[in-house]
């Protein structure tokens, strides 16, 4: 058999990488939870760990800022979204104390309840997402950066 001189076109695997979602609170990530849990962390069941929830992956290389990524399991974030469905995004703004988020001292509590409009549709497309990793059974990962 002769040897083939040149490039090779090499098939590509058939198997499709999987889609990686990705969702962003931006620097809303502290009122949202703040709304939430009424607390600057932590808080009580499943809407707690909606921000700021998960097992911490170990940072080897150091380079992860704000605590670090964390894991939660398929069964997780399936409890969050069941939580977050018992959530009224119309009543969030009404949950925003400006003195009492300040005393917590919860990011942009000086922005409050003023500039906060836009919570309730940014709480639904939170929501969607929780909802669409838990229909598909998926894991996620969670960081502030």
């Amino acid at each position: 058999m002769q040897e083939r001189k040149g490039l090779h076109l090499v098939p590509k695997d058939p198997t499709p990488e999987p889609e990686r979602k990705r969702f962003s609170l931006e620097k809303d990530w502290h009122v949202l939870h703040y709304a939430l849990n009424g607390t600057a962390e932590g808080g009580d069941g499943p809407l707690a760990d909606a921000i700021l929830g998960g097992e911490p992956i170990p940072d080897e290389e150091g380079v992860s800022d704000f605590g670090g990524i964390r894991y939660l399991s398929p069964q997780r974030v399936a409890a969050i979204a069941k939580a977050l469905v018992e959530v009224d995004p119309d009543q969030l703004v009404s949950r925003l104390d400006r003195a009492d988020a300040e005393a917590k001292r919860i990011y942009l509590a000086h922005t409050l309840p003023q500039e906060w409009e836009y919570l309730p549709e940014l709480f639904r497309n939170f929501r969607k997402f929780y909802e669409d990793a838990a229909r598909s059974g998926n894991a996620m990962l969670l960081s502030i950066s």
